[in-house]
């Protein structure tokens, strides 16, 4: 399934293996005739169905690496230097 502008699939997840692993994902993706990810996707799935029943899933939470964190940072960052800015000036006039 291409991942498109209108895809569901928005988050990405990276995943270190073993080359041994990587071998075993791959080995079953293409005896199921599917991309590895979506072997990943399914047994998600069924691990999830499996422990939770069919609760509904949580809301995913932002990694410190994530878009969604670093624009909040950034956020941080500008209203810090507003701070600064401010407090730089009343004691600037205290000075005088």
């Amino acid at each position: 399934m291409p991942i498109t502008e209108a895809s569901a699939y928005t988050n990405r997840f990276n995943c270190v293996l073993l080359p041994e692993e990587r071998g075993k994902l791959q080995a079953l993706a293409e005896d199921a005739g599917l991309k590895e990810s979506e072997i990943v996707r399914r047994l998600i799935e069924a691990a999830y169905a499996e422990r939770f029943g069919k609760k509904k899933a949580p809301e995913p939470r932002p990694k410190y690496n994530s878009a969604s964190a670093r624009e909040a940072i950034e956020r941080l960052g500008a209203r810090f230097e507003k701070h600064n800015a401010r407090v730089e000036k009343i004691t600037s006039k205290k000075k005088r």
